[in-house]
Parts: structure tokens; C-alpha cells; sequence
């Protein structure tokens, strides 16, 4: 990897206080708006000596450490920006059992990014060791994420570190400390085993490596035995073992197919979970199955008690939720299933965030009984799994955010301070910025993409939601400020997209469905017509699109729609939306948009002011509803946009808000990362407001705050919501 890609956070926290808000360096204070879990932890990982030091890791969220005295978890990902958007996505995660400061974590998503990192203060600060990821595929969000820990640290000698990938094998490095000593080991296969493809990828390949700590060194001073799971069914997948330090490997007999996760007990007896249960084999025997007073099915989380290698605790995987927990004193001999009592956790946590899809178990070293567990929603601990009466699992997520954001919504007034959407949990309904929501709006379809809030009436909201998986979905509207809500339908299969209302008429509205035309109600959602005048495509591709803004409607004066394509053509409606004009010789660029990253957003307080956002293209803005366009010089690439509150006495009918570059910014040598800026002057200058410390490298959508000056809502691909504002 090249070298401009260590990551060295030249600032460092200033202010951290238990309600997690900080302030960077900017003097701007930013902190998650909380809705605790709510994303998939796929792995959690305990120093076998440092007390309290804990690590978990997500899909698409990044990685976080526990905060025993707070008892909450730190993120520790949030210093990588927008050129580095992968290292959100942790492959696998490991310690170094002989220095609690030292971590490393393989990241990555996308063909072609990631690294292999390591940390040398629990997470404060990265440094590349230059995994070449032109060769090596690294596919964190990919099927069996919740495997491993596929990266591992010698136990008896820490400069060696290993790690198995989806499709290249397995890995060593013996000088992870500087760049690019990472060699194939030969001996062990990729892996014949698919899976259902996941965010591109079918592979799975090698999911854990695992060491026998007692076994012995051999000259080197390397660990002697060391097992490696391979996935698939054929003869050349399994668990692999050395006895000599990694110089020989061949395969355990009777190995169970598609192996998961493994873990290596102090007598040297390693169990396995795999895809049709637990096995285990004893130091240089064979496998045997443990399994038969297990639940059948597939199994993946699996800890042993350090200072009794019977003690073992393994976890049901393949239900979607309800997987059982069970526990054997004798080995795996026999097997009794814990009475697991859900505790306490946040209000709005439906019945079926329990043991969902459950990827790890954690035991802690310190306290044998106490143990952890991470599935789809977030993480639970029990004090006590041996109690008489039940093992009491109590949410262990706060500042947990690891949510997708999928829509943001701030009203002009009102006792709602935003109206958030999130793939797969839905969306709330925020009346405090700084406390979890107590409800969330359920029904079958849990994916939120777009509100919009009549300005004359905040109590009157549109939300249109929808199913990634069918495609399927509703509209719904509000008379009580998001309460209650009533569902509306367009006749067929509609999902998600975009919605705005009239600013003169709240019964008057469009929605652009995901893969439809442009639809107009004149009476609140109760029937509809197609918009004439824009051709019978589709403007909205996919319901994973919330950073691309199609459609918006004036915020006051004339009740006014704008209709941005993602071929660049600008569209307007001055008849409610039943028909809507091409407005062509605009000034807007005819040619090349980032089909990926646009916008079109209405200027609160001005009629007719409407800005479009087009990436590396620029930012252009309207004060005339469309006919005519000007660049806004300052900037030279606009992700999002985002107008919020004026400030008092200001001249300017609003704040914007800019996610992307300016010019001054480009010359000062930052080519490639996205900022956060801020002008009060209409884009005639600009304030950055993020900061080296939280780079918001995941962000996706801009809302600026209506009712406070100076703050704005980012929501992010994984990280949850971000509230920014003026620090104190």
C-alpha cells in the first residue's frame, strides 16, 4: 500500500465526555444523535490479560472499543475520510496478546482497497503494513462476515501475524511494524466453498487461524501448532494444522466441512463451529462431532473458559432470530442449553433483535461468566450465564451507532427535531437529540428513503418506505407531527424513492418511485396520476440511493416542483405536479454528471431558490426556480448540499452546508478527501467544520437544522447519524 496511505491522526480528541459528544479542533462539537445498535456486529474480541479491553467490529460500521467505566464503546475508525471509505469495513480484527496497546484490523470492502492496520494505542492512532490489495481480495460486507477471527497474532512471538483471505489464501507477515512483509503460504487452499453472494462476493475461503499457545516454539520462536479452517465441502477444504511453526501444513482428518470460527482451549483441544455444528480434535488427533445434543444447524460463535478448557459456550447461527446459546462443562461431551432472559435494552427494540443471525460469543478472562454476544442489531451481555434462574442478557450497545442512514428530515418548527430513515430498522421520530427514541414505526417495510414535511403545518408528514429484497413497498402520511400514520399505495409494486409536498396545498404531492415514473396526489395520497412532459423511465435505479436527491419542491412562495434526472436533464412543474416542463439552456452542464453522487435542493425562504449538486462537476444555483443557473466558483467538487437555519439578522435567507471540496481547499494539497464546510454568505466563503478526529468518511446526506442556527445533520453509510454544531 502506498505510503501517503498511513494514516497518522495528527489531532487528537480534545474533549470526551461519557454523553460521547466531542469537540474537534475546529471548535466544531459533533457527536451520534443515539439509536443504539440497530446494524450487524459481526465480531468481538477480548485482550487475554488486560482487564475490560474489549473490541467489536462491524460490516459496514467500523470498529469500536469498550469504555469500561462508562460502559459504553468508542469508535475507533472515525479519523478515516472519504478516500478511505473501506477501512470502515472490518474483514477481521485481532489483539496482540503479549501488548494490550497493539490491535490490528483488515479492512476493506471494494475491489482494491484496504490494508492490513495496525494500532499501537488501542486504536487512537493507524498505521499501514501494505497488504497489496491489487492481488488480495478483502470483502468485509461479504457472506460469512460473522467467520474468523480469520487475522491472528502469534502468541508467542508477536511479530508474526497471520491472515486468511476469501480468495488468496493464507497470509504471513513477520515484520508487521513496516510496510509490505506480507508472503502467500503455500501450503494451505483457497477454498472451494460459496455462499449466496453478498455486496458482490460468493467467496468465503479461509475463515479463522487459530494457535496452540502451549504447544511449544520451534527455532524461529514461532507457536508450533497452528490450525487454519478452510471453507467448503470438497477434499481440499477443512482445518489445516502445522506442528512445526507453519513451515508444514496438512489437513486434520475427519476436518468438518466449511469450518467457521475456532478456538484453541489450553490443553490444545480445538473446537470448531461449523455449517452443520461443533467438532473438536485434541492436540495432533483427529475430529471428532459434538454435536448431538446441539439444535441441528449452523453454528459460529464459540468461546472457552481460559481457566478451564471443559468450559465451553457455543451459539446457534442460521436463525434469523431466537438461536440458542449452550453450554458444556465436560468438553462437548454433553451439552445444556442456557435459559437466556432478555434484560433490559432500548425501548424501541422489537421482539426479534434476540440472538438474530448471532456471529460471536466473548467471554471475559477476567470473569469466566460473564459473556457477550453480537448478531444483526447489536451486542448483549450477562453477568452471570451459570445463574440458577437464567442467564440475563442486558443490551451492551450504547454509542453502538452502526446504523445506514436512508433519509433526514428537519422541520421548519415543531415539537419533532428531525425525521430520520434507516435501511432495515425503519426510522424515527426524533423529539430529543441526545436520547434514544422510545418507538420506531414498524411494519413490513423497514426501509425508509425519503420524508418530506408541509412547511405551513409541520404536523402534516409524507414518508415512502420500501422492501430491497422485493422491491415492494408504501407511502404514508401524518396529521399529528409523525405519531401516527396512515399508508397510501400507487396501483402495482411501488418501492421507496423520493417524495416532496406543495408549500401551499398539503394535499398536493409527488413521488418518485424506485425503477417508476413520477407520480402526482392532489388529495393527500388517496389516488394518483402520472406527471406528464418527462419520459415513461426510470429516475430512481435503486433503493440504495440516498445520497442521489431527484426531486424537491419549493420551501415557500409558489408552489413549485424541480425534477433532476441522472442524464442531467432539469425538469419543473408550476401545475402541482400533474405536468412538468424541460427547462434546457439553463446553464446547467449538459454533458458529464457523477451519475453516483447529485442533487437538487430547495433554499428555505426564497422563492425560486433551488441549488443542484453534481460532484466533481460542481455546484450550481438558481435564484429564478431553474431558469437560470450560475456556478458557485469557491468549490470544486459538491457531494451534498444542505441548507439550514440563517443565521440571526442575517441578510441571507439561509446556511449552507457543503460536503465535498473547495477550491482554497485543493490547492492547500487535498486532492482526494472530502470536508465539511459551512457558509453563511450563500457559498461566497466557506468554514470547514470537520476535523482530522471525525472526517465523516462515510457520509452520505446532508440536512441542515431548520430550527437551530449553525448545525446540520450528516447521515452516513454504517456510522449512523451525526449532529454537528458550534462547540462549547
Amino acid at each position: 500500500m502506498r505510503a501517503f496511505l498511513k494514516i497518522f491522526s495528527a489531532f487528537i480528541l480534545i474533549c470526551f465526555v461519557f454523553t460521547g459528544c466531542k469537540i474537534g479542533k475546529g471548535g466544531y462539537q459533533y457527536t451520534n444523535i443515539p439509536v443504539s445498535g440497530g446494524g450487524y456486529v459481526t465480531g468481538l474480541v477480548a485482550h487475554p490479560t488486560e482487564p475490560d479491553l474489549f473490541y467489536a467490529r462491524s460490516d459496514v460500521g467500523g470498529a469500536f472499543r469498550w469504555n469500561s467505566k462508562e460502559q459504553n464503546w468508542i469508535p475507533i475508525v472515525d479519523n478515516f475520510g472519504s478516500n478511505n471509505q473501506g477501512f470502515y469495513s472490518i474483514e477481521s480484527l485481532c489483539v496482540d496478546p503479549n501488548d494490550p496497546d497493539i490491535v490490528y484490523m483488515a479492512v476493506g470492502r471494494r475491489p482494491f482497497e484496504g490494508d492490513v492496520l495496525r494500532s499501537t494505542d488501542r486504536g487512537e492512532t493507524w498505521q499501514a503494513t501494505g497488504l497489496n490489495t491489487n492481488v488480495i481480495r478483502l470483502a468485509a460486507n461479504g457472506p460469512y462476515r460473522w467467520a474468523g477471527e480469520r487475522l491472528a497474532v502469534d502468541p508467542n512471538n508477536s511479530k508474526i501475524l497471520y491472515l486468511g483471505t476469501r480468495q488468496n489464501g493464507l497470509w504471513k507477515n513477520t515484520d508487521p511494524t513496516t510496510e509490505g512483509n506480507w508472503e502467500k503460504v503455500s501450503d494451505i487452499p483457497i477454498g472451494t466453498g460459496l455462499a449466496a453472494p453478498h455486496d458482490g462476493v460468493s467467496s468465503v475461503g479461509v475463515t479463522f487461524v487459530a494457535f496452540d499457545k502451549n504447544s511449544g516454539t520451534n527455532e524461529e520462536g514461532a507457536t508450533k501448532i497452528i490450525y487454519v479452517g478452510v471453507f467448503g465441502e470438497k477434499e481440499s477444504d477443512g482445518v489445516y494444522r502445522t506442528a512445526d511453526g507453519g513451515k508444514t501444513w496438512s489437513k486434520v482428518p475427519n476436518s468438518p466441512s466449511y469450518p467457521i470460527r475456532g478456538v484453541v482451549a489450553s490443553d490444545g483441544t480445538l473446537y470448531v463451529a461449523h455449517k452443520s455444528g461443533v467438532s473438536k480434535c485434541s492436540r495432533n488427533g483427529d475430529f471428532v462431532s459434538i454435536s448431538d445434543d446441539l439444535r441441528r444447524g449452523e453454528y459460529s460463535g464459540i468461546c472457552i473458559d481460559p481457566s478451564d478448557p471443559k468450559i465451553v459456550i457455543v451459539a446457534q447461527q442460521n436463525m434469523t432470530s431466537g438461536n440458542y446459546l449452550y453450554r458444556s462443562e465436560d468438553g462437548g461431551e454433553t451439552w445444556v442449553k442456557i435459559n437466556c432472559i432478555r434484560g433490559t435494552h432500548p425501548a424501541w427494540w422489537p421482539n426479534f433483535f434476540w440472538f438474530a443471525k448471532t456471529s460471536a460469543i466473548m467471554l471475559n478472562p477476567n470473569k469466566p461468566n460473564e459473556i457477550w454476544y453480537s448478531d444483526w442489531y447489536g451486542i448483549w451481555r450477562t453477568e452471570d450465564v451459570t445463574a440458577s434462574g437464567g442467564a440475563v442478557f442486558n443490551s451492551a450497545s450504547d454509542h453502538l451507532e452502526v446504523t445506514v442512514v436512508g433519509a433526514l428530515y428537519s422541520p421548519p418548527s415543531g415539537e419533532t427535531k428531525l425525521f430520520s430513515g434507516f435501511y432495515d430498522i425503519s426510522g424515527f421520530r426524533h423529539t430529543s437529540l441526545t436520547e434514544i427514541p422510545t418507538s420506531f414505526r414498524t411494519d413490513k417495510f423497514n426501509n425508509t428513503t425519503s420524508y418530506a414535511v408541509y412547511e405551513a403545518d409541520p404536523n402534516i408528514v409524507y414518508m415512502v418506505k420500501g422492501d430491497y429484497n422485493t422491491y415492494k413497498g408504501a407511502g404514508f402520511k401524518s396529521t399529528d407531527n409523525g405519531k401516527t400514520w396512515t399508508q397510501f399505495d400507487l396501483p402495482g409494486d411501488y418501492c421507496g424513492g423520493r417524495i416532496a409536498v406543495s408549500t401551499t396545498n398539503p394535499d398536493v404531492v409527488v413521488w418518485i418511485p424506485v425503477n417508476k415514473p413520477a407520480h402526482y396526489s392532489h388529495d393527500g395520497g388517496k389516488t394518483w396520476n402520472r406527471c406528464g412532459g418527462i419520459p415513461n423511465t426510470s429516475i430512481i435505479n435503486s433503493i440504495w440511493e440516498p445520497q442521489i436527491d431527484t426531486l424537491a419542491s419549493n420551501k415557500t412562495g409558489d408552489s413549485i416542483f424541480y425534477i433532476f434526472t441522472p442524464s442531467g436533464e432539469f425538469y419543473r412543474s408550476t401545475d402541482n405536479g400533474a405536468t412538468f416542463t424541460r427547462i434546457a439552456n439553463n446553464g446547467l452542464p449538459k454533458d458529464v454528471i457523477n451519475k453516483n453522487r447529485f442533487g437538487i435542493k430547495t433554499v428555505p425562504e426564497q422563492n425560486g431558490g433551488v441549488w443542484v449538486n453534481m460532484g466533481g462537476v460542481g455546484l450550481f444555483r438558481s435564484d429564478d426556480a431553474g431558469n437560470t443557473f450560475s456556478k458557485v466558483e469557491s468549490v470544486a467538487i459538491a457531494q451534498s448540499i444542505a441548507f439550514g437555519k440563517a443565521k440571526d439578522g442575517s441578510k441571507y435567507p439561509a446556511t449552507i452546508f457543503l460536503y465535498g471540496r473547495t477550491k482554497d481547499d485543493i490547492k492547500d494539497g487535498n486532492p482526494y478527501e472530502n470536508r465539511l464546510y459551512m457558509s453563511d454568505d450563500m457559498g461566497e466563503t466557506w468554514r470547514r467544520i470537520s476535523d482530522d478526529y471525525n472526517k465523516l468518511g462515510k457520509l452520505d446526506i446532508l440536512e441542515g437544522d431548520r430550527q437551530v442556527y449553525g448545525k446540520v445533520f450528516a447521515g452516513t453509510n454504517g456510522r449512523g447519524i451525526f449532529y454537528l454544531g458550534p462547540g462549547k
